[in-house]
């Protein structure tokens, strides 16, 4: 294998682990969505209430109890439908590069994360169990043998390519488990 196939190497985590993982984590963080759904909720009636205050009285405005309701509307669409919405259709690509490992979401928030070479003295295969689903996973760990972050490996990712790709950096890969 020449040295520019493994220059680079990226693959999309299976959907069901990372919506297994937002699971995860809001029974983890129960309060999480309800102070989302609040501060919109909250926002959307302080919006309103500046325009009541600042605004020449209208004839057809709708009163605080009808902006109430349509702020509550808001803040449980903001806080519980549109991440459930999102979620149907989670992305999330991991990227082995020269620098370092990149990980781009879009799920359960959008975000993305990098880890510089420095920091990673290796990685580790292993299974990761979430409400009696077993995914396959890939770990980065720290010089005390901390995990850094785990990712979700497809079935058909080539772990040669990547262990030659963690070599490549002086990285060593750990496999706990034998693949399925």
């Amino acid at each position: 294998m020449d040295s520019h196939a493994t220059e680079k190497l990226q693959w999309h985590e299976p959907a069901a682990y990372r919506r297994a993982c937002a699971r995860r984590r809001s029974q983890e963080q129960p309060w999480e969505r309800l102070k989302v759904a609040a501060c919109i909720a909250l926002g959307l009636l302080a919006l309103y209430a500046y325009m009541v205050f600042t605004q020449p009285p209208q004839p057809n405005r709708p009163g605080w109890l009808v902006a109430t309701v349509i702020s509550a509307a808001g803040g449980f669409c903001s806080g519980y439908v549109f991440p459930w919405l999102i979620l149907l259709m989670p992305n999330s690509i991991v990227i082995l590069s020269p620098k370092g490992v990149n990980n781009n979401i879009i799920g359960y928030g959008a975000r993305i994360r990098f880890w510089d070479w420095r920091g990673i003295s290796g990685c580790r295969i292993g299974t990761d169990d979430i409400a009696g689903q077993s995914f396959r996973i890939i770990a980065l760990l720290d010089g005390d043998g901390r995990e850094l972050e785990r990712f979700g490996l497809r079935a058909d990712l080539d772990l040669q390519q990547v262990r030659s790709l963690l070599e490549s950096h002086g990285k060593s890969l750990v496999v706990e488990d034998a693949p399925a």
